[in-house]
């Protein structure tokens, strides 16, 4: 049992990196060849990992832990698994946040490919978003409590002759005793009554011993910007125009569980906010500025709709409806159902009113689902979780690999659009009118994890979910399919003057990344996966689950 490689990331021309639990692998794009890789063991990250006491008490037997309301408290896999990754751009540097330790690490990335580990840095809250500067300075990252904080990428190194001789000779703030008396803070003279000086007494029997110094600590150089009052879910760097003074700045636009989307401005100025894009009546969980267009910003969530927005004044621009999509990949026999075929109910007819479903093409035909099909009315499913609508991941391209041909504008771009617990890829086109539109949907044979992007090579590689059956975001697959597909790869083509997205299964380089690019998972721990991989859908307030 292979574990899925959850977050891709490309490198321009060079490599591909794939995180797999908490692995990162890092594979040559011209032949596939593994030449790197980096791990955080579980004996380490358990170092790492901070513990709170406000919020858990143990038992008297020092057995299990719970919450204080009676629940039990959430056990962790001992792996911290890698949940975002980032590049900056120059290409030099890698960024990686993993759940379980709240860490955020810096790697540089050589020319050969080697990953070196530069400094890690742990939040006060597990970080959910992570983005870099236009100057490669800073590390804007968010937490699930709502903050985003602003580290520096490098940690600097302190000047010598900068620190005075006395505070040099003097030592560190940061040194601990271990043979100090730890004493409650207040003077004796201040306690007047029996009950506070008993009080007292108790303190400095309990009072804890100085604790172990660690290499991961919470980091004291972040800076917070600005906070939400609601769980903080995508963030994005963009830059513009200021339209009062025509100043050209920097912006940090992030969303939430409850609707909104913020502008704020950036460093230095994050506490400002230029306006607010207001429109998704369920939560907000991906962001995406087209390279093409980047004063329009593509939002989504748990709406049935796709929201295109002029992110500067906070105009809506133009909403695509994606439940169709979704009835037409799921009455089309091109794409992979469940064995048990429950995603369908009895009264559900076989095809649209009008008989616009995807015919049913070989699997050795790089099939994919026409716009007409996915514009039908399909089965109706009103009312099911199945047709609900999570967005777990918006991506842009930009046509680069075929600008040169007379047959296809060099202004092409597309929107790529994923669902959690859907084995479909949703692409649109982008005009030059700002407009998007359904192109084609791609069937996968796992549910869609990530898409990393080569432009200039027209490549695009999807990892899938080769554990859990298709549709769905608990069932386990009864047969594992061998040798593991964890990734896919599509190649952009040229078809009747039209960029299409057709797949490349016999891909040496995906063949060999696949089979080296993640390992084999323990006995038991399907379960903490499964939360790790899916967990969009479990921001809605409101309805049952799948």
């Amino acid at each position: 049992m292979r574990h899925p490689i959850q977050r891709l990331l490309a490198i321009p021309e060079r490599f591909l990196l794939a995180a797999a639990g908490p692995n990162i692998y890092c594979h040559r794009i011209s032949d596939g060849s593994l030449v790197s890789s980096w791990t955080k063991s579980a004996a380490s990250s358990a170092e790492v990992l901070p513990t709170s006491t406000k919020k858990r008490k143990r038992s008297s037997e020092g057995g299990d832990s719970s919450k204080e309301d009676g629940r039990p408290a959430k056990q962790s896999s001992g792996f911290p698994s890698v949940i975002k990754l980032a590049q900056t751009h120059s290409r030099q540097h890698v960024v990686a946040v993993t759940d379980d330790d709240k860490c955020v690490r810096v790697f540089s990335l050589g020319t050969n490919g080697q990953l070196e580990l530069v400094n890690e840095r742990c939040m006060p809250k597990r970080p959910c978003a992570v983005a870099i500067s236009s100057d490669d300075a800073h590390i804007i990252c968010g937490d699930k409590f709502g903050d985003v904080y602003a580290l520096p990428l490098l940690e600097p190194s302190p000047d010598p002759a900068s620190i005075e001789p006395s505070l040099a000779a003097s030592e560190p703030a940061s040194t601990i005793d271990e043979s100090t008396e730890v004493v409650p803070p207040g003077p004796d003279e201040i306690v007047h009554t029996l009950h506070n000086k008993r009080a007292r007494e108790q303190q400095f029997r309990d009072a804890p011993k100085p604790p172990a110094r660690t290499t991961a600590k919470p980091d004291s150089q972040a800076q917070l910007l600005l906070g939400h009052v609601s769980m903080l879910t995508d963030l994005e760097v963009a830059s513009g125009r200021d339209s009062r003074s025509s100043k050209a700045r920097n912006y940090i636009i992030s969303c939430d569980r409850d609707e909104h989307i913020r502008v704020s401005r950036g460093l230095p100025q994050s506490h400002i906010i230029e306006n607010y894009c207001l429109g998704h009546k369920e939560f907000v969980s991906r962001l995406c500025i087209p390279d093409s267009f980047p004063d329009i910003l593509i939002s989504g969530g748990g709406d049935d709709e796709l929201y295109i927005w002029d992110w500067q004044s906070g105009t809506l621009r133009q909403t695509v409806d994606l439940s169709s999509l979704f009835r037409a990949a799921m009455s089309s026999d091109v794409f992979p159902s469940l064995h048990s075929n429950h995603m369908k109910t009895s009264t559900e007819p076989e095809a649209g009113e009008n008989g616009h479903v995807a015919e049913k093409q070989s699997k050795n035909e790089n099939a994919t689902t026409p716009a007409s099909a996915a514009q039908s009315p399909g089965p109706s499913a009103a009312g099911s979780s199945a047709n609900r609508v999570a967005v777990s991941g918006i991506w842009t391209y930009r046509n680069r690999s075929l600008a040169s041909s007379t047959d296809v504008r060099s202004e092409t771009s597309h929107i790529l659009v994923a669902c959690e617990g859907r084995p479909a890829l949703f692409i649109f086109n982008l005009d030059s009118t700002k407009c998007i539109s359904p192109s084609q949907t791609l069937p996968l044979q796992g549910n869609a994890l990530d898409v990393a992007i080569f432009e200039d090579q027209g490549v695009m590689v999807v990892s899938v979910d080769n554990l859990h059956q298709p549709w769905s975001v608990g069932e386990v697959r009864q047969e594992s399919i061998e040798p593991a597909v964890l990734l896919q790869c599509f190649q952009l083509k040229l078809n009747n003057g039209a960029l299409v997205w057709r797949e490349e299964p016999d891909s040496d380089v995906i063949k060999q990344i696949n089979e080296q690019g993640s390992f084999e998972m323990p006995t038991g721990s399907l379960q903490n996966l499964s939360n790790m991989l899916y967990s969009v859908e479990k921001l809605r307030k409101r309805g049952a689950e799948y």
